[in-house]
């Protein structure tokens, strides 16, 4: 019979092993405890695979731009949003980044945002659409993604459910709704 010790990390199949493995240190190319620390903290922080966040916008005579979504780091992202109550507005409105002119989706009429269609681009006009339709953008340095707001115009009512896939580059790579 195996007795847990000091010696033998592994120890036996209960919960009070006598090794603290509680400063083990991650490392890919390590021990084996080491690998399974480095394992358990990349599934932790989806470091091995794309993660999904989420935000639902309510206008209600929204005259400014709306911050979506906080990024740091380094990541790639795709971005999509589902109308769930069709907008009423005089304003366009497009999706980017509070650094710089790039849109992430094209600027669009408001008043062309109905409940249950997909808004990928500058005409939303279907409930299914191809994961094709998707654009990838690659955001550094922890530039955030924000509605833009047509100036001096407001999106009256309406609600859209917003949808960031992403993918960690750098090590403190990550996006949160804002």
């Amino acid at each position: 019979m195996y007795r847990d010790h000091p010696d033998n990390i592994l120890g036996v199949n209960t919960s009070n092993n006598l090794f603290d493995s509680s400063n083990v240190a991650a490392n890919a190319d390590g021990s084996m405890i080491e690998r399974q620390q480095y394992i358990q903290e990349a599934i932790a922080s989806n470091a091995l695979g794309q993660a999904i966040v989420r935000k639902a916008v309510t206008f209600a005579n929204t005259a400014a731009d709306v911050p979506l979504f906080t990024v740091t780091g380094d990541v790639i992202v795709k971005l999509v949003a589902v109308c769930g109550t069709s907008l009423a507005s005089a304003a366009g409105a497009n999706i980017g980044v509070d650094a710089g002119t790039v849109a992430l989706i094209a600027d669009t009429d408001c008043t062309a945002i109905d409940a249950g269609e997909i808004w990928h681009d500058a005409s939303p006009d279907a409930s299914v659409e191809a994961l094709s339709v998707l654009k990838e953008f690659i955001i550094a340095n922890g530039t955030d993604i924000v509605l833009d707001v047509e100036a001096l115009k407001q999106v009256d009512s309406g609600v859209i459910n917003f949808y960031c896939f992403y993918t960690p580059l750098s090590a403190n790579g990550a996006v949160v709704a804002a």
